[in-house]
């Protein structure tokens, strides 16, 4: 998406001035206004979100909260997958100064796209957070509402949550009319928004539903690797091969991405490489979806800026045969996304694991307290991981609409909506093994597909021992 050029300006970097609020309009949090209440705004323009930048960017150095309540994330996840609704930000100032953030749209949903006044069309209405899932028809068999945030949550001073809480409580009430839902997305149980709205929502007699959403195993960064290797000396040797064959040991190299001219270059072969493996495994890979792709381009490129971003690639005579990007953020560590051609001369030498153990290594060395493998119950991630935190998902019902005939209507329409989309999805994903495998074999490579992920999905856990430890703290707390 191309942005005008005084939003480009705004958004070039950190530092960049933006259209500052008046000094004088905006109070310091630390002066004495801890008596004044609570001011509350809902900001429903674009142009008011991209001023709240600067804003925002100080409120969340104040706040525990996750990379991905970064402004530049949430902005850029607005400009490629929620222009199509209703922007929906409450804001929380005390004396002027912004003291919380909960970052909202409002999602409709119609009986009918054409012939009727949308007033008195919508079935359906539901606030959720920017950064959630968006389910679109070119997902291409990806997981309907898959979004690409791992953690999901509001932004407040923590010595304002409660407050912030009963003010969010009070607004839902006040505007009952505007929503049939409240839906939460892919929130870490410790949470400011799980200490704080949850409580507040359920004691103000709010139906609200906490369900267990996916684990997010994690390492608890030791000082040293040495004394990470003592605890997994099955590493040890692995460790050891790295530094042997891909350090400076042709025609093996590890390549850091640190000019733009290298981070264009680097992205394209990212995609390239993502893309082609996960064709080749059956499925249709997460840049499919051109929404994901281009939110990707765009917020890489501001991680990048921010000096956030970590970007490194294995050549292999020169060229690039794995990509690993992650994000380093209040001494967190985030192993995000990865591409890596399989069918490589070097490939055999695992060299996205080697990218890994790399990623591993620095962020230890920069005195990272945790290196965060995200949403997925891969083994791989057990075997380095010393912990394991979980998301939840919550639903706020309205009451008043609870039992309505337009209501019960939605769940039947979504009830049929989710059946369609499966057979679809399906249908996408055998398109995909035709392309890859051929008319001789895409039948049987689809059959062996569909039977690894219906025994992934019944046995999702497998991978997490019995006895491995599960965190309600997401680990060492943010700074």
């Amino acid at each position: 998406m191309k942005n005008s050029r005084a939003e480009a300006q705004l958004l070039s970097s950190v530092s960049a001035p933006a259209e500052r609020v008046k000094e004088s309009e905006r109070s310091q949090p630390h002066l004495k206004t801890e008596n004044a209440p609570l001011e509350v705004k809902v900001v429903t323009r674009e142009t008011e979100f991209l001023m709240l930048r600067d804003e925002w960017e100080k409120l969340v150095e104040q706040c525990p909260v996750h990379v991905y309540q970064l402004f530049a994330w949430q902005w850029f996840w607005w400009k490629h997958y929620g222009t199509k609704f209703q922007l929906h930000i409450i804001t929380f100032r005390r004396s002027g100064a912004l003291v919380g953030i909960i970052p909202l749209f409002l999602q409709k949903y119609y009986v009918c796209h054409h012939g009727y006044s949308q007033r008195d069309n919508v079935m359906y209405s539901r606030l959720r957070m920017l950064g959630c899932g968006i389910a679109s028809k070119e997902n291409r068999g990806l997981p309907a509402e898959y979004g690409p945030s791992d953690y999901l949550d509001i932004i407040v001073l923590p010595e304002n949550g409660v407050e912030v809480a009963k003010e969010f409580s009070a607004y839902l009430a006040a505007h009952a009319d505007l929503f049939d839902e409240v839906h939460f997305q892919d929130v870490p149980q410790q949470s400011a928004l799980n200490k704080y709205i949850v409580p507040e929502l359920k004691k103000s007699h709010w139906e609200c539903n906490v369900a267990e959403g996916e684990i997010c195993p994690y390492l608890a960064a030791p000082q040293s690797m040495e004394k990470y290797l003592d605890v997994h000396p099955n590493l040890r040797h692995r460790v050891n091969q790295v530094k042997k064959e891909f350090v400076a040991h042709p025609p093996f190299s590890i390549e850091t991405i640190e000019t733009w001219s290298s981070f264009a270059s680097a992205y394209r072969d990212l995609v390239q490489l993502h893309q082609l493996r996960w064709n080749r495994l059956g499925y249709a890979g997460l840049f499919s979806d051109h929404r994901f792709t281009q939110f990707q381009s765009d917020v890489l490129s501001a991680f990048y800026k921010q000096r956030v971003l970590w970007f490194k690639a294995v050549r292999f005579a020169g060229v690039r045969i794995a990509l690993r990007v992650g994000f380093i953020f209040k001494g967190r560590c985030y192993d995000y996304l990865s591409g890596f051609d399989d069918t490589a001369p070097g490939a055999k030498k695992s060299p996205s694991r080697a990218l890994l153990l790399t990623m591993i290594e620095n962020a230890i060395q920069s005195k990272v307290r945790v290196v965060d493998f995200l949403r997925g119950t891969e083994q791989y991630k057990f075997e380095l991981a010393t912990g394991m935190a979980r998301n939840v998902d919550i639903h706020v019902f309205n009451p008043q609409t609870r039992k309505t005939l337009r209501v019960m209507l939605y769940r039947l329409v979504r009830i049929v909506g989710k059946t369609g989309r499966r057979i679809s999805d399906e249908w996408k994903l055998l398109s995909v093994q035709l392309y890859v495998h051929g008319a001789g074999k895409f039948l049987f490579m689809y059959i062996q597909l569909f039977v690894h992920r219906l025994t992934e999905k019944l046995f999702q856990e497998k991978f997490a021992p019995a006895d491995f430890p599960l965190s309600l703290e997401n680990d060492n707390k943010q700074s």
